[in-house]
């Protein structure tokens, strides 16, 4: 995969004065690829599907203040990428950057918090997936943003991005729009049921990564990853994150020894920060 997009090393200069650094090639933190002009962008696309990836992302600003990738420059990696078979997504919270990217053609939207209600009936009818990624900014909203590396001021503003994607969500699903992200969040937040936040998860994640009817189902001839859990998850949705009452787990049609699964493994130190935190 790579990450192609103007301005990466300070996502649109939300703190640097200047949108548009002249950097040139792999912005210092972050990866990807750093494009400025619309024959930039195809070049760049072509030369990672030449590669062989299977997914080109672009990058647009972190908070959507402001759009730093041209709606010609988005239509641009579009058609390159989907001429090559390879699918697009993009990282996109402005209103204006999602209306390109669905106008476009794009497979997936990463995020789209500032999208108005014409830009989601845009992305509806194409039949666009979002994909709202809730839990990052909610981790640094309710569990102490100084601790991991925020300032009060990024832990605010996430606080008030979070509650823009939640709304944002609502207003998508009440389109028919299911999103595969973060079942308690989706539960607790947005309003669907625990088995539609299930299958959002499952079968709707599936669709996304172009393995529709392979997994994400339990049928006879499908991949069989499986995971069983004591509770009910119908019941509460929260089970789903406890590893503790995984009762059985089901891998390529083999039981796992669950002796050995023990939950997330810890960091052994927490990972540097992007340049924009850093500054916040």
């Amino acid at each position: 995969m790579v990450v192609a997009g103007r301005a990466l090393s300070n996502y649109g200069g939300i703190f640097d004065p200047d949108p548009y650094p002249a950097s040139e090639g792999t912005p210092a933190d972050t990866a990807g690829v750093l494009c400025n002009a619309r024959d930039e962008f195809i070049r760049e696309t072509r030369k990672q599907c030449k590669r062989g990836v299977d997914l080109i992302k672009i990058a647009d600003s972190t908070w959507g203040d402001v759009q730093t990738v041209a709606d010609d420059e988005i239509s641009a990696v579009v058609d390159e990428a989907h001429r090559h078979n390879v699918k697009v997504t993009i990282h996109s919270r402005g209103s204006t950057s999602t209306r390109a990217a669905a106008e476009a053609g794009v497979d997936l939207i990463y995020h789209g918090d500032l999208a108005t209600e014409d830009d989601l009936d845009i992305i509806a009818k194409a039949g666009m997936p979002i994909a709202p990624v809730l839990t990052s900014p909610w981790i640094g909203v309710e569990h102490g943003a100084a601790a991991r590396g925020f300032g009060d001021r990024v832990r605010d503003r996430l606080r008030r991005q979070l509650d823009t994607s939640f709304q944002m969500i609502r207003n998508a699903r009440a389109r028919g729009r299911w999103h595969g992200k973060e079942a308690e969040l989706l539960v607790r937040e947005v309003g669907m049921s625990p088995m539609q936040a299930i299958l959002a998860n499952t079968s709707g994640n599936a669709a996304m990564v172009n393995l529709a009817g392979e997994v994400g189902v339990i049928a006879p001839g499908k991949l069989a990853d499986i995971v069983i859990w004591d509770s009910d998850p119908i019941a509460d949705i929260t089970v789903l994150q406890r590893s503790a009452e995984i009762s059985t787990i089901i891998k390529d049609g083999r039981i796992v020894d669950c002796q050995r699964v023990t939950g997330f493994r810890e960091l052994s130190e927490e990972p540097g920060r992007s340049g924009i935190f850093s500054r916040a």
